[in-house]
């Protein structure tokens, strides 16, 4: 069955909302936020603010939106995992490029800003972390169970992922080290793949 008419502008509000947010996340995930207020948004939206709060109540609205977006193309990586279509080992390699790909681009003065000034939404940061302990879990039992991994367990395999996860999402941690969010899980998976593989 098509739509309602009475829906079309809920729909063609939302659509909106969607558009904006992802044209402002290079603005954000660049720069940072600090200093970038709802008079920023609607200078580089080329919208009046009046308009621009017809959409949005806050900047942490546009920043939810984005983070709804980004932690749903970033959860794609189960299903990557899960397709036994394909080999194992591919599995993990292009489950590991997908996220490092979207990612790839996030400053650490984006996390360092999001921490800070919008704790309530860093803490979705932290969710999609043990969902992503979660999903890795079930994959090493596969290849625990097609005896493909060595004879390290499968709770020491998370447990190592869990430790390099949380020091990879602490902006401190990027600043401090000098490096990127992609370039650290690209590294640290590639490595641990080559190192849990059974020889």
């Amino acid at each position: 069955m098509g739509r309602k008419a009475g829906n079309k502008g809920v729909d063609h509000a939302h659509d909106n909302r969607i558009i904006w947010a992802l044209k402002l996340w290079p603005h954000f995930k660049n720069k940072g936020l600090k200093g970038f207020n709802m008079n920023e948004v609607a200078r580089t939206l080329g919208k009046s603010k009046t308009t621009v709060y017809k959409y949005f109540e806050t900047r942490e609205d546009i920043l939810e939106l984005i983070l709804s977006e980004e932690l749903g193309e970033l959860a794609d990586f189960e299903r990557i995992l899960k397709d036994k279509k394909i080999d194992y080992v591919k599995r993990y390699e292009t489950a590991v490029d997908h996220l490092s790909n979207i990612l790839g681009g996030i400053s650490t003065r984006f996390l360092l800003d999001l921490k800070r000034y919008h704790p309530e939404l860093w803490e979705q940061i932290n969710s999609f972390k043990n969902y992503t302990l979660i999903v890795l879990k079930d994959f090493y039992r596969e290849g625990k169970r097609k005896k493909l991994l060595g004879d390290t367990s499968v709770e020491l395999l998370v447990t190592g992922d869990e430790i390099f996860l949380n020091s990879l999402i602490e902006p401190e941690f990027l600043h401090k080290n000098k490096i990127t969010l992609e370039a650290g899980l690209r590294a640290y998976f590639k490595n641990k793949m080559f190192g849990m593989l059974k020889r």
